[in-house]
């Protein structure tokens, strides 16, 4: 081998200010191009974005030369800043490693975020009927 070979797949997750549901298609319609501006600048690449109106999923290739907290920091730095005065993270972040034979199921999971969260919210309103 002559040259490094580095493939770092990570599952990311944060969430709005108090879990406040801020990003409406006008928010995203800024957050999701940012992010896939971004990534690349840090030598990385968005593989899927999704999520909710209080949080977001990233499944990322991320350069070996960029740390983790650095990515993460930059990215929610520029995106809070570009949404608006009214828009904020909250510090915490969470990141998973995802073997490349499970990058498709994650980018299915990270695609469907909307689904899965109205499902899972009309499961606990129906768990709490009962």
């Amino acid at each position: 081998m002559r040259s490094n070979n580095v493939e770092v797949y990570l599952h990311m997750v944060w969430a709005t200010w108090d879990r406040l549901p801020l990003i409406d298609d006008q928010s995203r319609s800024i957050i999701y191009p940012t992010i896939l501006r971004e990534a690349p600048l840090m030598s990385s690449s968005v593989i899927a974005i999704g999520g909710t109106e209080d949080h977001i999923h990233l499944l990322v290739s991320l350069s070996a030369n960029v740390p983790i907290s650095c990515f993460v920091k930059r990215l929610k730095g520029k995106t809070s800043f570009l949404a608006g005065k009214t828009f904020r993270w909250q510090g915490p972040y969470s990141v998973k490693s995802v073997t490349r034979s499970h990058v498709a199921r994650v980018v299915h999971y990270i695609e469907n975020q909307r689904v899965h969260h109205s499902t899972g919210r009309l499961m606990n309103a129906l768990e709490n009927i009962s």
